[in-house]
């Protein structure tokens, strides 16, 4: 069973990383079966809060992992932003029958570019967060920095984060100990957000 929920696992990212997601592919392509209220409702919740050109210009439908839950749909989305070869993030939320989002559901990944221009701005590269975090003093660790453009639900947008592992220690399959440093940088112009240690036990 573990072998087979790998495989399946494997598949997934596979095919989102490796899928074709150029620009008429990932419009035309839509291949999961929906009615049509459900789609224009759920562009309709996103581009509220992204507005429309964002929208049209970057974010496309994630036909691979969309599907139906009992009534509900799970409405998956990719944001893609061109020459910007690390912004490739999935962007997820439920509704309902009738198109409402469900907010008590998981959402993630749609930015506030409506109301806060500079979300949907990312001007800073990995390189560059890297050399913040070394600006910033971020501890070197045991092994090398993990760099991550990644959705925030801490802080509802997306941010780098440079995360360092001071100390590691494996005690059998389920049991890992870790303390390490991680810096969260803003994205739009570098401001260091955040800086604080982590500890799992």
């Amino acid at each position: 069973m573990k072998k087979q929920k790998y495989n399946y696992i494997l598949f997934a990212l596979l095919a989102f990383f490796y899928s074709c997601t150029c620009t008429n592919c990932l419009k035309d392509s839509y291949d999961f079966e929906m009615p049509e209220k459900i789609k224009n409702s759920a562009e309709r919740y996103i581009i509220n809060k992204t507005g429309l050109q964002f929208f049209n210009n970057n974010i496309f439908p994630d036909y691979i992992n969309t599907k139906k839950v009992g009534s509900n749909y799970e409405l998956h989305y990719i944001l893609i932003i061109p020459n910007k070869d690390f912004v490739k993030e999935p962007i997820f939320f439920t509704v309902d029958s009738l198109g409402k989002v469900l907010e008590q559901y998981e959402m993630m990944g749609i930015p506030n570019v409506a109301d806060v221009p500079t979300e949907g701005e990312y001007n800073i590269t990995e390189e560059q967060a890297v050399e913040i975090a070394k600006e910033n003093n971020l501890a070197k660790g045991m092994k090398d920095w993990k760099v991550s453009f990644m959705w925030s639900s801490e802080y509802d947008k997306y941010i780098w984060e440079v995360m360092s592992i001071i100390s590691e220690t494996h005690y059998g399959e389920n049991n890992y100990k870790a303390k390490g440093e991680e810096i969260i940088i803003d994205p739009y112009d570098g401001k260091v957000i955040l800086q604080r240690k982590w500890d799992i036990k």
